[in-house]
């Protein structure tokens, strides 16, 4: 299948190498670009532990942060792997989302032992927040990166939509369901897409794009990349 990827660059290109691994071939149409946020190192003498919700936010953790021995707790098995990659030796994965992710730091640690360290993106507090407080956790927040949206599809994208040359999409969070929605309209290429799968991670990504009439949207068991890739595989006519 040919599939569209519109995750941010770097993103992108893991998706693209694990779609080849996978027989698709990947689309790259980043529609936004990550820009590290100019902060200090933090005082992490009584952090016990970092939370990542994103692949972002410890890549950009890991260019502030000498220290590799402190404990991460990773959202899931993307982030995980990208904590491990930048040196990082002590690394849990919740293969989940944040509801998962603060269940797995309540289950590990304990409140009186240090505060926690949340590295995230501008703008991205969550319910994991308010879950870890009532747990009795300190949560600190330090933002590392803003997220630009780019909302218009490159011309050979929007060229193969024209063409019936793109098979699927992938919508990794509601924000990019949003920002695909403007693309694929700017573009003029909305008509186009009711032969498409969509490949949602969540169901509030799925409610973002459904005033487009796709051929298809396909919500993941489970918010991680091989969830979202297996929507793939699922014949046409199966239960959607």
């Amino acid at each position: 299948m040919r599939v569209l990827v519109t995750r941010a660059l770097e993103d992108a290109r893991l998706t693209a190498r694990e779609l080849a691994r996978r027989g698709h071939e990947a689309l790259l149409a980043p529609l936004s670009k990550i820009r590290v946020l100019d902060t200090e190192e933090p005082d992490l003498a009584d952090v016990q532990a970092v939370i990542a919700t994103s692949s972002n936010g410890i890549r950009a953790f890991a260019g502030r942060c000498w220290r590799k021995d402190i404990r991460v707790f990773a959202v899931g098995g993307n982030t995980a792997a990208t904590a491990r990659s930048a040196g990082f030796t002590q690394v849990s994965s919740a293969e989940g989302d944040s509801s998962v992710l603060a269940a797995a730091v309540c289950g590990a640690l304990r409140p009186d032992a240090g505060a926690l360290l949340h590295v995230t993106g501008k703008n991205r507090s969550t319910e994991m927040h308010r879950e870890l407080a009532e747990a009795g956790f300190e949560c600190r927040v330090w933002e590392l990166y803003d997220v630009i949206a780019c909302r218009r599809l490159p011309e050979q994208v929007i060229t193969a939509f024209r063409t019936d040359a793109v098979d699927a999409v992938l919508v990794f969070s509601p924000e990019s369901g949003r920002i695909l929605v403007e693309a694929l309209e700017t573009g003029g290429v909305m008509p186009k897409c009711d032969r498409v799968v969509a490949c949602c991670i969540s169901k509030a990504a799925a409610v973002r794009i459904r005033d487009v009439e796709f051929g298809a949207i396909r919500i993941a068991e489970n918010p991680t990349l091989h969830a979202v890739l297996a929507l793939l595989d699922i014949r046409p006519g199966s239960a959607e």
